[in-house]
C-alpha cells in the first residue's frame, strides 16, 4: 500500500511537471492581475464597465490555460530524444508516463480548451474567439512537431504567444480596447512579453545547442553559431531595455518614486546586466544562469502591475 502510494505521488509530479503546472498558474495569474489591476481600475476611474463579466473573463482564462497545458504535453511529446541528451531524467514522457497517454491527455487538455473558448464564444456574441483559441492550439502543434526545427520560426511563435497571452485580456473587451489608457498600458506589457521571451528563446537554444544539431534542428546558434546567437539575444535583450525607458521618459514616471525606482532597480539594470551577460557567455552553463534571469525578469515585470496598482491607488 505504501510502495503504491510512492508511485501514484511520482505520477502526479510527473503529470504536474508535464503540464508545467507553475507555468500555467504564472499565465492564469497574469491574465488576473491585468484584468483586476489595469482594466477594470482604468474603466472605473472613467466611469466606463467592462464589456465581459466575471464569469466570462473566467472561461477565456480557462481556454487559454489548457491550450497552454495542451502545448507543453505535446512539446514533451516530440521532445523526448533531444531532452534525453540536454536534459537526462528532465521528460517524464516514455518513463514515467506511457506516449499514449501523453497523447491522449493533449488531446483532451487542447479539446477542453477549445471547448471553454467555444462556450466563452457563446456567451459574449463573440463567435471569433474560438478561432483565436484554435489558432495558439494550432501554433502550439506545430511549433513542437516543426516550427521549433526552423531558423527562428519557433522563437518568434513562442514570443508571439507569450505576447498573446498578455493581450488576449482586452482582446474580446470591446470597452477596454476603446480606453487608451487600458490600450496603452497593455500593450506596452504586450511588446515587453514579446521581446524577452524572444531574447530568452534564443538563450534556451544556445543552453540546448548540442542536442539540436544531434538530432538536425536548424535553430540559430546551429545555423548561425553560438557567439552570433548570443549576440542577437544581447541586442533583442537591450532593445527591451530600451523601450522601457522610452516609456519612463514620455509618461515622466520619475514623478512617482515608488514605480520609478522599482523599474529601474528590478526591470532596467537586470536587463542590461543580462544583455552583458548572455553577449559574453562562452558556456552552456552561463547559457542556462542567462535563462533563468530572463524568467525572474518576467516575473518582475509580472509585479510592477501590483506595484503601479499600490502606487497610484
Amino acid at each position: 500500500s505504501r510502495h503504491l502510494g510512492i508511485i501514484q505521488m511520482k505520477l502526479i509530479a510527473s503529470l504536474l511537471r508535464l503540464i508545467r503546472f507553475t507555468n500555467l498558474v504564472m499565465i492564469a495569474f497574469s491574465m488576473y492581475l491585468i484584468r483586476y489591476m489595469v482594466v477594470l481600475p482604468f474603466l472605473q476611474e472613467s466611469q466606463a464597465a467592462s464589456a465581459l463579466s466575471g464569469f466570462q473573463f473566467n472561461l477565456l482564462t480557462l481556454a487559454v490555460v489548457l491550450v497552454a497545458a495542451g502545448g507543453y504535453v505535446i512539446n514533451n511529446f516530440y521532445d523526448t530524444g533531444i531532452d534525453a541528451l540536454n536534459k537526462p531524467g528532465s521528460n517524464p514522457v516514455g518513463t514515467l508516463i506511457p506516449r499514449k497517454m501523453s497523447l491522449l491527455l493533449y488531446m483532451l487538455l487542447t479539446l477542453g480548451g477549445i471547448v471553454a473558448a467555444i462556450l466563452f464564444g457563446e456567451s459574449t456574441g463573440i463567435r471569433y474567439a474560438v478561432l483565436v483559441v484554435g489558432m495558439a492550439a494550432g501554433l502550439l502543434y506545430f511549433y513542437s512537431s516543426s516550427y521549433k526545427k526552423m531558423l527562428l520560426a519557433g522563437n518568434i511563435i513562442i514570443a508571439l504567444l507569450a505576447a498573446l497571452n498578455i493581450f488576449i485580456t482586452i482582446l474580446f473587451d470591446k470597452t477596454a480596447l476603446l480606453s487608451m489608457a487600458v490600450l496603452s498600458v497593455v500593450t506596452a506589457y504586450t511588446i515587453f512579453a514579446f521581446l524577452l521571451t524572444l531574447s530568452r528563446e534564443i538563450i534556451k537554444d544556445c543552453e540546448d545547442a548540442a542536442g539540436d544539431r544531434a538530432f538536425g534542428a536548424n535553430t540559430l546558434p546551429v545555423a548561425a553559431g553560438m557567439k552570433t546567437a548570443r549576440i542577437i539575444a544581447a541586442i533583442i535583450t537591450s532593445i527591451t531595455a530600451g523601450v522601457l525607458g522610452y516609456i519612463q521618459i514620455i509618461t515622466e514616471q520619475w514623478d512617482d518614486v515608488i514605480s520609478f525606482s522599482y523599474v529601474t532597480l528590478f526591470l532596467q539594470l537586470p536587463l542590461l546586466t543580462l544583455s552583458f551577460l548572455t553577449a559574453t557567455s562562452n558556456k552552456e552553463k552561463s547559457d542556462h544562469r542567462n535563462s533563468t534571469i530572463a524568467k525572474w525578469i518576467m516575473v518582475a515585470g509580472l509585479c510592477s502591475i501590483i506595484v503601479f496598482y499600490l502606487s497610484f491607488n
